[in-house]
């Protein structure tokens, strides 16, 4: 018999330790084993950079402050924090770049897998559930209905599963895009493209950081 993305996600729920466990299944990397090239990107050599439309940045392209908020409680969205400091360590420490975690699946995630497809089975009530076991993590006011059903979703994904490998895929299917992206580029023309391009190329060429 067929088991529905929910029903497995439900399943794994238990399995890591209840319907209000916070925890995540994560790569680890060490000086034993194998650096973390994301962390060195990111952190080090700052080839890629964490999204403006999540931080701002000082100078030297290190974070400075957090920029996207909680739509409820409009405050830095703390599971987007949490994302942040587990891999940067805390107050986005920089140091010991090289072995930061990433995370492959958490039970914020599962949560979202079975919140997604509630909502798209119409059945809102279970949606909400699901939506407020991730914010009840936080902290956070519980949801009902501030802000739309679909909008939540978006911004509890993108928050939640920040460098799990899921955003772009989201973009896609969620039909959004983002403002550097060119209108005859892949990007926006093939949905479903898939092709990381570094900071430094975009810094370096006019046709990507829009100053031809």
């Amino acid at each position: 018999m067929a088991v529905t993305a929910s029903a497995a996600a439900l399943a794994a729920i238990g399995l890591a330790g209840g319907i209000t466990a916070d925890v995540n299944y994560d790569l680890t990397f060490s000086a034993t084993t194998v650096g973390n090239d994301m962390a060195g990107w990111i952190n080090d050599r700052k080839e890629n950079q964490v999204d403006l439309s999540l931080v701002n940045v000082n100078a030297a392209f290190d974070v400075a402050s957090i920029k996207i908020q909680d739509p409820i409680d409009a405050i830095a969205d703390p599971a987007f924090v949490k994302r942040l400091e587990h891999f940067r360590g805390g107050a986005w420490n920089t140091k010991g770049v090289r072995y930061t975690p990433l995370t492959i699946v958490s039970a914020r995630l599962l949560h979202l897998i079975a919140a997604e497809e509630m909502l798209a089975k119409g059945d809102n009530a279970g949606f909400t559930t699901h939506v407020n076991h991730v914010r009840a993590m936080d902290g956070l006011t519980p949801y009902s209905g501030q802000v739309p059903a679909a909008d939540m979703l978006k911004h509890t994904r993108r928050v939640n599963t920040w460098l799990m490998g899921l955003r772009l895929a989201d973009m896609y299917r969620f039909g959004i895009q983002d403002a550097r992206w060119q209108s005859a580029g892949d990007a926006a023309k093939a949905p479903g493209t898939m092709l990381p391009i570094t900071i430094i190329e975009i810094r370096s060429n006019c046709y990507l950081n829009g100053t031809c």
